[in-house]
Order: structure tokens, then sequence, then C-alpha cells
């Protein structure tokens, strides 16, 4: 069962949710790598090379007895959202690489400007923060709480700061709605640069069972409503082709007249004149 759950998970979701267990252990319980290698630093990144220390300072965490709870809720919440965002990302998986690669890359800038050696939380929470203002509506669920998924990182803002008395939720929070802001209104600054096309190409055709089974259409399925807000991101095609006209659909009420329009022309030459309008098919897609 737990394999089966294991394999369900978009790929990048499990690589990423992987790299952190595994690594994570390994410094934390297991003590088979130094804490100290894993902790981003500025002065050891820039004057002495250590450029892993941007990549382990995102997927180490410090796992020790009072940091268990806080491991686990940052990887529950990395699993949900990261693979909300991926399956909204199916048919481009290089897009939400770029979407990562970006994440991460802020994230480092904060923690070099707010003096954080460890990123793992402000990464998590940008991806949760995109996810939420894709998923509007979603409930969430908080200690008993029930509230909508747009509320869910101020909730989380509020309680990191007067439980943990840190801004990192905050920090990610910002990165999120950067990343969210430019992706909307600026769509052209973020296009997904070729490269990471040719490694994780564009996917084509049905979706049944392209990769792994993709959560939101399984999620659609059982509540049509849960993700009616939801869009699915797709650069180069449409990803909602069940809206698109058949190919056996008739359209002859646009290519030609009919009897009833052309005698109306004829009986009115200014009216004739006009061109009929076609209907122009819409994709609710990012591109």
């Amino acid at each position: 069962m737990i394999t089966r759950w294991y394999r369900s998970l978009p790929r990048l979701t499990r690589y990423w949710f992987t790299t952190t267990v595994v690594v994570s252990c390994l410094v934390g319980p297991l003590e088979m790598l130094p804490v100290e290698w894993m902790k981003l630093d500025w002065n050891l990144v820039y004057y002495h090379w250590e450029w892993w220390r941007c990549l382990t300072s995102i997927v180490a965490y410090p796992i020790n007895s009072g940091m268990v709870f806080r491991f686990v809720l940052h990887c529950h919440y990395l699993l949900k959202y990261s693979a909300m965002l991926e399956n909204q990302f199916e048919r481009s998986p290089a897009a939400y690489l770029y979407l990562l690669i970006i994440v991460a890359v802020l994230a480092n800038v904060a923690g070099f400007l707010f003096k954080t050696d460890n990123v793992m939380k402000i990464a998590v929470m940008s991806v949760l923060y995109i996810g939420c203002r894709l998923q509007p509506d979603v409930t969430e669920s908080l200690f008993g709480t029930r509230f909508k998924a747009l509320h869910l990182p101020l909730v989380l803002v509020v309680l990191d700061y007067f439980i943990f008395f840190s801004l990192q939720s905050f920090y990610g929070i910002c990165i999120g709605d950067i990343y969210h802001s430019l992706k909307f209104h600026y769509p052209n600054l973020l296009d997904t640069p070729r490269i990471l096309k040719n490694i994780l190409p564009d996917v084509h055709g049905d979706f049944s069972g392209a990769g792994e089974p993709s959560g939101s259409s399984a999620a659609a399925e059982s509540d049509p409503e849960t993700f009616s807000n939801s869009e699915t991101f797709s650069e180069d095609f449409p990803s909602n082709t069940h809206n698109l006209p058949d190919a056996h659909d008739d359209f002859s009420g646009v290519d030609e007249p009919s009897s009833e329009s052309g005698a109306a022309a004829e009986s009115n030459p200014d009216q004739g004149n006009n061109p009929v309008k076609q209907p122009r098919l819409t994709s609710r897609n990012l591109h």
C-alpha cells in the first residue's frame, strides 16, 4: 500500500520528498553527515565555492527531538501542495521544474539577506502559497479549525511568528507572490527555457495513462466542485481538450450561410457584405 502511494506521487514531487527525507535522516538521527555541511553560509558559498549548500539548505532539515513535528508538518505541506501544482503542470513538467528552480533561487537569496542557514521552510511555504492561490476554495483543517485554503498561508505566518518567533513563512509567501504575480501578469517573463523542455518534454495526448495518476483528475471525479476554479498550466497547447469541438461536429452553419441567411443577404445587400463571425475557441490555460 505504501509503495503504491509512493509511486502515485508526481515525479518531481517524489524526487523532492525523497531527497528531503533521506538527507535529513542522514544529517539528523543517523548523524552520517555533519549538519555544518548543509547550512547556507554566504562566506563559504562565495569565497570557498561551496555551492552545494544552496541545495542542501533546501532539502536538509536538522531533525532532533524538538523539531520532529515541524519536519513532519513541512513534509506534509510539501507533498500536498507540490503534488497539486505538479498535477496542474502535468502537460508541461518542465514548467513546474522551472517554478521549483525560481523558488529555490529566491529562497537562497532570502536566506542570504536575512541570515537564515536553512531555507526548507521558505521553499515549502512558497509552493504552498502558489497552490493556495490557485485553489482558494479548497477547505483546509488545522488544529480542528476549518477554513478556505486562501487563508492558510496567513494562518501559518501568524503561528510561525507567535510560536516560533520566525518570519521564514512570511519570506516564503513573498516569494510565492512574486512568482504568482509574474506568471499571471507578465507570463512572457517566465517562459520555460528550451533546455528544460529538452530534459522534460511536453506531454501530448490522453492523460489516462500518462505518468502516474493525476491527483487533480481523481479528485475532480469524486468531487466535481473541488477543482472547479483550478487552472491547468500548459505553455504550448491547450489542456482542456474536452472543450474543443469534435472532428465530426457539423460546422456547416459556420462555413456556409444557411438558405435563410442567404435569402436575407439577397434582400439586404448591405447586410450580406458583413463577414460571418466565426466562433472563437478559448482556453483557460496559461500561455
